[in-house]
């Protein structure tokens, strides 16, 4: 059983991102009990709910990102146990049955892999990809999704996992409306997602490797270019933070649905250029991606003490240089970052924090195995 209005331009990414406030203040930034998920209790008829975002021109996108925070609580309701798994957003057409069905399908099964349905023709055609499976199917993952025109990817924790070529044509699309935790399929065919769901993404444009992992531990302001929908779920609620009124609805069993926490994410500025490069504190890393050694540049507004600190995806620090008293103007730190002594062999996207006197700036780059 293999399930499956204009988008808005994007612009180009600024170079500067700021990435999450805990690599600022080494701490991350809780939100008590306004950083809330969304749980859902699918466990039979009797205990059973997911959302619905009505159908809108916003949704027929021919290239696009989805994303969501997930953690899975038991094996769901509605057929969920075989290899395709639940839902975990979805534009399906729902009460019928065959395969390539709706326009595209997010799901995340029992044994920990993430698959991916994009649809060519309703019923005929579209491509079907799959993560390897997770050693952890009941830990907290971010998954992602990404189609360009010419492939589909998977992606697990900020990390690509599974790819296929697509040379189909046009994604198809109809009426039907976005669900996030269910497909509803016919015959029972409900794959309704038992656990909890948070940070839903929707973006109308397919997002890098690194986009994704450099902003999965954020929270985003909701205007990022090519948000077409955001739901944070925070302070209990299904609103769109994107502004842009696709706002969610519970369906089934209001009683089945729930506000838990999960895991607070941090403060970020994305796509604008920080406050510290705003000032004239600036850093360059080459080359990225890197494979053993990383050449770092700066530039200073008036002389302070230098730090910098390499970070992975989950904030931990991996390496820190106290490289001492710099004056104002451009600088080549006198070593590089030996990057198989602090990272081994690890590939994955990394983060390079400035620290000069009081202002700070990050900046991402790739390492190659």
């Amino acid at each position: 059983m293999n399930p499956a209005g204009s988008a808005r331009p994007t612009a180009t990414i600024a170079t500067a991102l700021t990435i999450v406030a805990a690599l600022v203040a080494d701490t991350p930034v809780a939100r008590g009990a306004s950083d809330t998920a969304v749980q859902l209790t699918n466990t039979g008829a009797a205990a059973t709910a997911y959302l619905r975002i009505p159908n809108h021109a916003d949704f027929a996108m021919q290239s696009f990102t989805l994303e969501a925070w997930v953690q899975r609580a038991g094996i769901g309701y509605g057929f969920s146990t075989d290899a395709m798994g639940a839902s975990i957003i979805a534009k399906p057409t729902e009460n019928v049955i065959g395969s390539n069905l709706g326009s595209w399908n997010v799901t995340y099964n029992n044994s920990g892999q993430a698959l991916f349905n994009v649809v060519h023709t309703f019923s005929t055609s579209g491509i079907f990809i799959q993560s390897p499976t997770l050693p952890d199917p009941l830990g907290r993952h971010h998954l992602a999704a990404t189609f360009d025109g010419d492939s589909a990817r998977v992606f697990v924790d900020g990390v690509q996992r599974a790819s296929g070529v697509w040379t189909l044509g046009a994604v198809a699309y109809g009426t039907q409306d976005v669900l996030i935790g269910a497909s509803n399929f016919a015959v029972g065919y409900l794959r309704r997602f038992d656990g909890k769901i948070d940070d839903v993404r929707v973006w109308n444009r397919a997002r890098s490797e690194a986009e994704i992992a450099a902003t999965m531990n954020c929270r985003l302001s909701g205007s990022e270019d090519g948000l077409v929908a955001y739901y944070p779920f925070d302070a209990s609620t299904l609103v769109d933070a994107t502004g842009h009124g696709h706002d969610g609805a519970v369906d089934g069993l209001a009683g089945s649905l729930a506000y838990v926490s999960m895991a607070p994410l941090s403060d970020c500025l994305v796509d604008v250029p920080s406050a510290a490069v705003q000032t004239g504190l600036e850093l360059a890393c080459f080359p990225s991606p890197a494979h053993d050694a990383l050449a770092v540049r700066f530039s200073l507004p008036r002389t302070a003490p230098v730090r910098l600190d390499l970070y992975d995806v989950s904030g931990r620090r991996m390496k820190t240089i106290d490289a001492g008293q710099f004056a104002a103007g451009e600088h080549r730190l006198p070593i590089d970052v030996d990057l198989r002594a602090a990272l081994g062999t690890r590939a994955g996207v990394y983060f390079l924090r400035l620290t000069a006197g009081d202002q700070v700036v990050v900046r991402s780059l790739v390492r190659l195995p």
